[in-house]
Protein backbone atom coordinates (compact mmCIF):
# COMPACT_ATOMS: atom_id res chain seq x y z
CA UNK A 1 0.00 0.00 0.00
CA UNK A 2 1.09 3.53 -0.68
CA UNK A 3 0.32 6.28 1.80
CA UNK A 4 0.29 9.47 -0.15
CA UNK A 5 1.04 12.51 1.98
CA UNK A 6 1.90 14.81 -0.88
CA UNK A 7 -0.17 15.92 -3.83
CA UNK A 8 0.39 17.27 -7.30
CA UNK A 9 0.63 20.88 -6.38
CA UNK A 10 0.65 24.20 -8.10
CA UNK A 11 1.42 27.06 -5.79
CA UNK A 12 -1.05 26.69 -2.92
CA UNK A 13 -3.34 24.08 -4.49
CA UNK A 14 -3.38 20.28 -4.20
CA UNK A 15 -5.31 17.79 -6.31
CA UNK A 16 -5.77 14.11 -7.17
CA UNK A 17 -8.01 11.74 -9.15
CA UNK A 18 -8.62 8.21 -7.81
CA UNK A 19 -11.16 5.41 -8.05
CA UNK A 20 -12.25 4.39 -4.55
CA UNK A 21 -14.14 5.70 -1.50
CA UNK A 22 -14.02 8.56 0.95
CA UNK A 23 -13.81 7.63 4.64
CA UNK A 24 -14.56 10.10 7.42
CA UNK A 25 -11.99 10.24 10.22
CA UNK A 26 -14.36 8.83 12.88
CA UNK A 27 -15.32 5.85 10.67
CA UNK A 28 -11.67 5.24 9.86
CA UNK A 29 -10.80 5.20 13.57
CA UNK A 30 -13.71 2.81 14.28
CA UNK A 31 -12.39 0.50 11.56
CA UNK A 32 -8.89 0.46 13.08
CA UNK A 33 -10.28 -0.15 16.58
CA UNK A 34 -12.36 -3.06 15.22
CA UNK A 35 -9.07 -4.57 14.01
CA UNK A 36 -7.55 -4.34 17.48
CA UNK A 37 -5.56 -1.14 17.07
CA UNK A 38 -5.30 0.99 20.19
CA UNK A 39 -6.18 4.57 19.31
CA UNK A 40 -5.61 7.39 21.78
CA UNK A 41 -8.55 9.78 22.04
CA UNK A 42 -7.00 13.03 20.94
CA UNK A 43 -7.19 15.30 17.94
CA UNK A 44 -3.70 14.42 16.72
CA UNK A 45 -4.63 11.20 14.89
CA UNK A 46 -2.23 10.29 12.10
CA UNK A 47 -2.76 7.03 10.19
CA UNK A 48 1.01 6.88 9.59
CA UNK A 49 1.38 6.03 13.28
CA UNK A 50 -0.26 2.64 12.68
CA UNK A 51 0.72 -0.30 10.48
CA UNK A 52 -2.27 0.19 8.22
CA UNK A 53 -0.70 -1.28 5.09
CA UNK A 54 -1.80 -4.74 6.29
CA UNK A 55 -5.43 -3.57 6.01
CA UNK A 56 -5.08 -1.82 2.64
CA UNK A 57 -2.87 -3.90 0.36
CA UNK A 58 -2.52 -2.49 -3.16
CA UNK A 59 -4.50 0.64 -2.26
CA UNK A 60 -3.50 4.21 -1.50
CA UNK A 61 -4.66 6.21 1.49
CA UNK A 62 -4.82 9.92 0.78
CA UNK A 63 -5.39 12.51 3.49
CA UNK A 64 -8.16 14.94 2.68
CA UNK A 65 -9.36 18.13 4.29
CA UNK A 66 -11.97 18.24 7.02
CA UNK A 67 -11.02 14.96 8.73
CA UNK A 68 -11.57 12.66 5.76
CA UNK A 69 -9.46 10.12 3.92
CA UNK A 70 -9.65 8.68 0.43
CA UNK A 71 -8.95 4.99 -0.17
CA UNK A 72 -8.39 3.65 -3.67
CA UNK A 73 -5.99 3.78 -6.59
CA UNK A 74 -4.98 6.59 -8.88
CA UNK A 75 -6.18 6.28 -12.46
CA UNK A 76 -2.55 6.83 -13.48
CA UNK A 77 -1.71 3.45 -11.86
CA UNK A 78 -3.79 1.40 -14.31
CA UNK A 79 -1.64 -1.30 -15.91
CA UNK A 80 -1.15 -1.57 -19.69
CA UNK A 81 -2.81 -5.00 -19.82
CA UNK A 82 -5.64 -4.00 -17.46
CA UNK A 83 -9.04 -2.83 -18.74
CA UNK A 84 -10.98 -0.08 -16.98
CA UNK A 85 -13.48 -2.67 -15.74
CA UNK A 86 -10.73 -4.89 -14.32
CA UNK A 87 -9.18 -1.84 -12.63
CA UNK A 88 -12.51 -0.85 -11.03
CA UNK A 89 -13.42 -4.43 -10.07
CA UNK A 90 -10.09 -5.07 -8.32
CA UNK A 91 -10.43 -1.88 -6.28
CA UNK A 92 -14.10 -2.51 -5.45
CA UNK A 93 -13.30 -6.05 -4.30
CA UNK A 94 -10.48 -4.85 -2.03
CA UNK A 95 -12.53 -2.00 -0.58
CA UNK A 96 -15.56 -4.23 0.07
CA UNK A 97 -13.39 -6.78 1.89
CA UNK A 98 -12.22 -3.98 4.15
CA UNK A 99 -15.32 -1.81 4.60
CA UNK A 100 -18.24 -4.13 3.78
CA UNK A 101 -20.31 -5.23 0.81
CA UNK A 102 -22.51 -2.11 0.77
CA UNK A 103 -19.52 0.14 0.04
CA UNK A 104 -19.76 1.87 -3.35
CA UNK A 105 -16.66 3.07 -5.17
CA UNK A 106 -16.49 5.93 -7.64
CA UNK A 107 -14.03 8.24 -9.33
CA UNK A 108 -13.11 11.13 -7.08
CA UNK A 109 -11.39 14.28 -8.22
CA UNK A 110 -10.46 16.69 -5.46
CA UNK A 111 -8.63 19.96 -5.25
CA UNK A 112 -7.79 22.13 -2.23
CA UNK A 113 -6.49 25.64 -1.96
CA UNK A 114 -4.55 26.85 1.07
Amino acid sequence: MKVRTGFVSNSSSSSFCIYGVEIVKDDFIKFLVSKGEKIEEDEDFYPDDYNISKYFPNLELIYGPDASYFLGRSWSDIQDEETGKQFKDSISTSVKEILGEDTKCSTMEECWYD
